[in-house]
C-alpha cells in the first residue's frame, strides 16, 4: 500500500497546483485597443490645480454634517457647473440638477443622526440613449471630525479635530469630476452621463448608497479616489482581467502620459469586513472607496487613483515612496502636496500631468471618436463585473499561500488514509486469527499481496517471507 499512498499524495498535489495556477492566470492576458484622443477642449481656463488649490484655499473643512458640505456644493460646485453651461441645482429629485439629502450616523460624535448630501448633473445622450455612465467623486474630507487618541503609556485621552484640507483625499478627485464636466459639456455622446459629487465618505459611504438607491443602476460608473498624490495613477476595475478596463488603459496609453502603471499582482491585500455584506473577506487600496459598493453589485466599475502600489512600506498602501501618508491627516493639504510632488513649478507641473491624464483617459473612452471602443467593451462588461468583481480572485500572493495551505491538507488527509488503513489491515489480521484459532487451525495464514504481479517476483516473495519471519514495526505508509 506503500505505493498506493505515495500515488494518492502526488495525484492530489498535481491537482492542487493545476487548480491555482489556472485561478490565478484566468484573466487571461491584457487587450489592446485602438483609442484616439478625444479632440475635446475645455470651454473655462480651469486647470485641475487650480480648482484643487481653490478648493482647499476655500473649502478647507468640507466635513459631512457641519453645514460646511452644503455650503460647498450649493456655492462652489453649483456655480462652476452653472458657468460650465450646466442647469442650477433644484431640490427636485430626478432633475437635470438636483440636491439629494439623506441621514447618516455621526459615528464621531455621539452616533448622532445627521443630514449629508450629494449633487448630480444629468447630461443627456444626442440621440437614444445606449445606456448611463456615472462619473464619481466624493467631495467631503475629514477636517471638522473630532476624535479621541488614547496615549497607552499615560493612559491620557486627548481629543481634537483632524484637520487638513483634503487635497490628496478628495480636492483633487472634484478637480477632475469639474474638468470632465466642462470638457464633456458639448459633445454629442451616445450614453447618458451623470457628473456625482457624493458626500459622507468619511461615514460608511452613506453618499454613494442613497444614489444607488435614488437612481436606475448604471451601465457603467467611472470613480474618482485619492488621485494627485502618489507616485502613479491606477485604474482599478476587478479582481482579474476585464474588457473595460483594457479599454481604459489602451486610452491612458495614448493620452494619459507618463503617469500610469499597471496594477501590481500583488495588491497588498489585507483581511477585513468593512461592510456587512462584503462578499470576501479581504481587501485592498483598489476596492476602498464609493466604488466598492458598485462593484459589489456587480456594476461594471473603474476606479482611477494615485499611490506607490508596489511598495509595502506604509500599512495597507503607500501614498508616496519614501515619505509617510497624508490621508485624513492635518498633512493632507494642497501646499504640502506640492511640496512632496517636488516643490514649486515642478510641483504644480507634477500635479498637472497626474490630474489631466486622468481626464484626458475619461474623455478619449466617452468621446465620439471612440465610441466604437466603448460600444464593443460594454457588451461585455456586466457579465465580467458579475463573474469577476470583489471576491472571485485574490493576488499572486494569496494563491502562492493558498497553494501551500492545500499542499498540507493533502498530506494530513494522505497521512490520515494511511493510517486508517493499517489499523483495518491490523484489525482485520486480527479477526483471521481469532477465527483460524476458532476452527482449531494451527499457525499464520499467509498474508495477501495486493500487489502481486506487480513486481518482479523475487524481491516479493522475500519480502513474504521477511514479515512471516519478523514482522518490523508499523510503517503508516506500508500495508
Amino acid at each position: 500500500m506503500k505505493k498506493k499512498n505515495i500515488l494518492l499524495f502526488i495525484v492530489s498535489v498535481s491537482v492542487i497546483c493545476v487548480l491555482c495556477f489556472s485561478l490565478a492566470s484566468c484573466g487571461g492576458e491584457s487587450k489592446t485597443y485602438s483609442v484616439q484622443p478625444s479632440g475635446l477642449t475645455p470651454t473655462s481656463g480651469w486647470t485641475t490645480d487650480a480648482l484643487t488649490e481653490e478648493i482647499c484655499d476655500s473649502y478647507p473643512d468640507r466635513t459631512s454634517g457641519t453645514g460646511n458640505d452644503l455650503a460647498f456644493l450649493s456655492d462652489y460646485v453649483n456655480l462652476k457647473m452653472r458657468a460650465f453651461g450646466y442647469p442650477a441645482l433644484s431640490d427636485a429629485e430626478g432633475s437635470e440638477a438636483y440636491l439629494s439629502s439623506y441621514r447618516f450616523t455621526d459615528t464621531y460624535d455621539q452616533q448622532r443622526l445627521k443630514d449629508g448630501y450629494n449633487a448630480l448633473w444629468r447630461k443627456s445622450a444626442s440621440g437614444e440613449s445606449k445606456g448611463t455612465i456615472w462619473l464619481v467623486a466624493a467631495y467631503d474630507n475629514s477636517a471638522g471630525i473630532n476624535v479621541t487618541n488614547m496615549d497607552l503609556n499615560t493612559g491620557t485621552a486627548t481629543s481634537g479635530l483632524l484637520g487638513g484640507e483634503g487635497a490628496y483625499g478628495s480636492a483633487t478627485s472634484v478637480a477632475v469630476l469639474l474638468a470632465l464636466a466642462d470638457r464633456l459639456y458639448g459633445a454629442e455622446l451616445s450614453y447618458d452621463v451623470i457628473f456625482l459629487f457624493t458626500g459622507c465618505s468619511q461615514f460608511a459611504n452613506e453618499g454613494i448608497l442613497d444614489a444607488l438607491a435614488d437612481e436606475s443602476a448604471p451601465s457603467l460608473v467611472v470613480n474618482f479616489n485619492r488621485l494627485g498624490g502618489g507616485d502613479a495613477n491606477y485604474i482599478y476595475s476587478a479582481e482579474v482581467r476585464t474588457d473595460f478596463n483594457d479599454a481604459f488603459y489602451s486610452a491612458a496609453e495614448v493620452v494619459g502620459g507618463d503617469t500610469f502603471r499597471r496594477i501590481p499582482s500583488d495588491k497588498n491585500i489585507v483581511r477585513a469586513q468593512l461592510y456587512e455584506d462584503q462578499p470576501n473577506d479581504y481587501t485592498h487600496i483598489g476596492m476602498y472607496g464609493d466604488n466598492m459598493f458598485t462593484m459589489s453589485r456587480g456594476i461594471p466599475t473603474v476606479s482611477f487613483l494615485s499611490l506607490a502600489w508596489e511598495s509595502d512600506e506604509n500599512p495597507f498602501y503607500t501614498e508616496i515612496s519614501g515619505a509617510d501618508n497624508v490621508y485624513n491627516t492635518s498633512a493632507d493639504t494642497y501646499d504640502n502636496m506640492i511640496e512632496r510632488l517636488g516643490g514649486g513649478e515642478t510641483g504644480v507641473a507634477r500635479l498637472r500631468a497626474v490630474l489631466d491624464g486622468v481626464v484626458e483617459t475619461v474623455a478619449a473612452m466617452l468621446s465620439p471618436a471612440n465610441a466604437a471602443v466603448l460600444d464593443e467593451v460594454m457588451t461585455t462588461a456586466a457579465e465580467q463585473a458579475a463573474t469577476g468583481n470583489i471576491g472571485s480572485h485574490a493576488d499572486a500572493g494569496t494563491y502562492t499561500r493558498l497553494a501551500i495551505v492545500l499542499v498540507v491538507v493533502a498530506a494530513a488527509v494522505t497521512v490520515s488514509v494511511a493510517i486508517r488503513n493499517k489499523l483495518v489491515a491490523k484489525q482485520q489480521k486480527k479477526m483471521e486469527e481469532v477465527r483460524r484459532q476458532a476452527s482449531g487451525q494451527a499457525g499464520p495464514a499467509p498474508r495477501e499481496d495486493i500487489f502481486e504481479g506487480y513486481g518482479d517476483g523475487e524481491d516479493d516473495d522475500k519480502k513474504n517471507d521477511d514479515v512471516k519471519k519478523d514482522p518490523p514495526d508499523d510503517d503508516i505508509f506500508e500495508m
